[in-house]
Protein backbone atom coordinates (compact mmCIF):
# COMPACT_ATOMS: atom_id res chain seq x y z
CA UNK A 1 0.00 0.00 0.00
CA UNK A 2 1.06 3.53 -0.68
CA UNK A 3 1.28 5.51 2.54
CA UNK A 4 0.27 9.13 2.64
CA UNK A 5 2.36 11.53 4.71
CA UNK A 6 1.00 11.91 8.21
CA UNK A 7 2.26 15.18 9.59
CA UNK A 8 0.81 16.02 13.00
CA UNK A 9 0.75 19.70 13.85
CA UNK A 10 1.89 20.55 17.36
CA UNK A 11 -0.88 21.66 19.68
CA UNK A 12 1.01 24.82 20.62
CA UNK A 13 0.49 26.39 17.20
CA UNK A 14 -3.26 25.74 17.22
CA UNK A 15 -2.98 23.80 13.98
CA UNK A 16 -2.56 26.95 11.91
CA UNK A 17 1.00 28.23 12.19
CA UNK A 18 2.65 25.67 9.94
CA UNK A 19 -0.25 24.66 7.70
CA UNK A 20 0.89 26.72 4.70
CA UNK A 21 4.29 25.03 4.63
CA UNK A 22 2.71 21.61 5.13
CA UNK A 23 0.34 22.17 2.21
CA UNK A 24 3.30 23.11 0.03
CA UNK A 25 5.09 19.91 1.10
CA UNK A 26 2.20 17.52 0.45
CA UNK A 27 2.58 14.14 -1.23
CA UNK A 28 1.11 12.73 -4.39
CA UNK A 29 -1.27 9.85 -3.70
CA UNK A 30 -1.55 6.70 -5.74
CA UNK A 31 -4.85 5.94 -7.43
CA UNK A 32 -5.58 3.23 -4.85
CA UNK A 33 -3.99 1.78 -1.72
CA UNK A 34 -3.68 5.07 0.16
CA UNK A 35 -3.93 5.01 3.95
CA UNK A 36 -3.36 7.25 6.92
CA UNK A 37 -3.67 6.74 10.68
CA UNK A 38 -6.86 8.12 12.21
CA UNK A 39 -7.05 9.67 15.66
CA UNK A 40 -10.57 11.06 15.32
CA UNK A 41 -8.99 14.51 14.96
CA UNK A 42 -7.43 13.77 11.59
CA UNK A 43 -7.97 16.22 8.75
CA UNK A 44 -7.12 15.61 5.08
CA UNK A 45 -6.37 18.44 2.68
CA UNK A 46 -7.00 17.55 -0.97
CA UNK A 47 -5.17 19.88 -3.34
CA UNK A 48 -6.25 19.91 -6.99
CA UNK A 49 -3.85 21.80 -9.25
CA UNK A 50 -5.67 20.81 -12.45
CA UNK A 51 -7.18 23.66 -14.44
CA UNK A 52 -9.50 21.33 -16.35
CA UNK A 53 -10.32 18.18 -14.33
CA UNK A 54 -12.28 17.58 -11.13
CA UNK A 55 -10.68 15.04 -8.75
CA UNK A 56 -12.51 12.52 -6.60
CA UNK A 57 -11.65 10.87 -3.28
CA UNK A 58 -13.45 7.76 -2.06
CA UNK A 59 -13.05 7.10 1.67
CA UNK A 60 -13.70 3.48 2.66
CA UNK A 61 -15.91 2.93 5.68
CA UNK A 62 -16.47 -0.25 7.58
CA UNK A 63 -19.62 -2.26 7.08
CA UNK A 64 -22.71 -1.05 8.90
CA UNK A 65 -24.92 -3.20 11.13
CA UNK A 66 -26.59 -4.59 8.02
CA UNK A 67 -23.28 -5.64 6.41
CA UNK A 68 -23.18 -2.96 3.69
CA UNK A 69 -20.37 -0.51 2.96
CA UNK A 70 -21.28 3.16 2.80
CA UNK A 71 -18.14 4.65 1.29
CA UNK A 72 -17.93 8.45 1.26
CA UNK A 73 -17.21 10.07 -2.10
CA UNK A 74 -16.13 13.70 -2.32
CA UNK A 75 -15.01 15.82 -5.25
CA UNK A 76 -12.52 18.67 -5.36
CA UNK A 77 -13.42 20.75 -8.39
CA UNK A 78 -11.00 22.35 -10.82
CA UNK A 79 -10.39 26.05 -11.34
CA UNK A 80 -7.99 28.41 -13.05
CA UNK A 81 -5.88 28.19 -9.89
CA UNK A 82 -5.19 25.56 -7.24
CA UNK A 83 -8.23 24.40 -5.23
CA UNK A 84 -7.79 23.11 -1.67
CA UNK A 85 -10.60 21.23 0.08
CA UNK A 86 -10.58 20.12 3.73
CA UNK A 87 -12.14 16.77 4.68
CA UNK A 88 -12.56 15.37 8.16
CA UNK A 89 -12.42 14.79 10.98
CA UNK A 90 -13.00 11.08 10.42
CA UNK A 91 -15.03 9.38 13.16
CA UNK A 92 -13.13 6.37 14.45
CA UNK A 93 -16.30 4.28 14.82
CA UNK A 94 -17.02 4.83 11.13
CA UNK A 95 -13.58 4.86 9.50
CA UNK A 96 -11.50 2.94 12.04
CA UNK A 97 -7.94 3.43 13.24
CA UNK A 98 -6.69 3.63 9.63
CA UNK A 99 -8.50 5.44 6.83
CA UNK A 100 -8.27 3.86 3.37
CA UNK A 101 -9.01 5.93 0.30
CA UNK A 102 -8.82 5.94 -3.48
CA UNK A 103 -8.09 8.96 -5.63
CA UNK A 104 -9.19 9.50 -9.20
CA UNK A 105 -10.83 11.72 -11.74
CA UNK A 106 -10.22 12.64 -15.32
CA UNK A 107 -6.54 13.05 -16.08
CA UNK A 108 -5.21 10.77 -13.34
CA UNK A 109 -3.63 11.89 -10.08
CA UNK A 110 -0.47 13.61 -11.30
CA UNK A 111 -1.88 17.03 -10.35
CA UNK A 112 -3.24 15.96 -6.94
CA UNK A 113 -1.50 16.53 -3.62
CA UNK A 114 -2.59 15.24 -0.21
CA UNK A 115 -1.69 16.47 3.25
CA UNK A 116 -2.93 14.73 6.40
CA UNK A 117 -2.73 16.51 9.74
CA UNK A 118 -4.07 16.12 13.24
CA UNK A 119 -6.00 19.18 14.36
CA UNK A 120 -5.63 19.66 18.13
CA UNK A 121 -8.66 21.97 18.14
CA UNK A 122 -11.07 19.23 17.04
CA UNK A 123 -12.87 17.85 20.09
Amino acid sequence: MVGVAYTPIAGSDGGLGTLTSKLAAGVQPGATGNTFPNTGRTILYHINASTSNDKTLIFDTGSCNFGSDHDKTVTTVHSTGTVIERYGPFKKNEFGETVHFSCGGTGGVSDVTIVVVEDPLVG
